[in-house]
């Protein structure tokens, strides 16, 4: 279970610590806040995570490249050994897009099959929302923008992609806390 799991971490332990409490009530709340925004595209709450979530939860927005005014927003999370939670969530996220009028549709995505739903436009929204959807293993990938999506799979995929662990700083402050 994700929270009595999460309940088990350091950060667990410190976020249910009495002074921390008002802390992590607010992150949670702003956690709950940024996945209702996501909601509107997806129909997912946060008890719907927690069904699906065997580990790690990550939830990010960004600007993609250099398009002016975009944004996507990724949810990453850990679903090893949740598969039938997985399959009810895509089925109610499926019931969801269709009840929106959204097109679907089965891309590949760097080697992965993806499902894209394509949300019309709307005289409030003139242009078409995406999402797209990866099940791959142990984990469960969703992303409003496909090019955004691509990089995350390209770099989750690639182990020679470059990050903060190869860099010479982390390895020297790495060496000294092992000393």
């Amino acid at each position: 279970d994700f929270v009595n799991s999460f309940a088990r971490t350091d950060l667990g332990q410190l976020t249910s610590d009495p002074v921390m409490k008002p802390f992590a009530e607010e992150m949670a709340n702003e956690l709950r806040s940024r996945l209702s925004e996501t909601q509107l595209r997806l129909g997912l709450k946060w008890e719907d995570l927690q069904a699906v979530a065997a580990g790690e939860i990550c939830l990010a927005q960004m600007q993609p490249g250099n398009e002016k005014g975009a944004h996507a927003t990724a949810l990453i999370v850990n679903v090893t050994g949740r598969q039938k939670a997985v399959t009810k969530l895509l089925t109610k996220i499926k019931g969801t897009m269709a009840q929106r009028k959204a097109t679907a549709s089965q891309v590949e995505i760097t080697n992965h099959q993806a499902t894209k739903y394509v949300l019309p436009k709307k005289p409030t929204r003139p242009k078409a929302h995406e999402a797209l959807i990866v099940v791959d293993g142990p984990q469960l990938v969703i992303c409003s923008h496909q090019d955004t999506l691509i990089e995350i799979m390209t770099h989750r995929d690639n182990q020679t992609v470059n990050n903060f662990t190869t860099s010479a700083d982390f390895t020297r402050v790495t060496a000294g806390l092992e000393a």
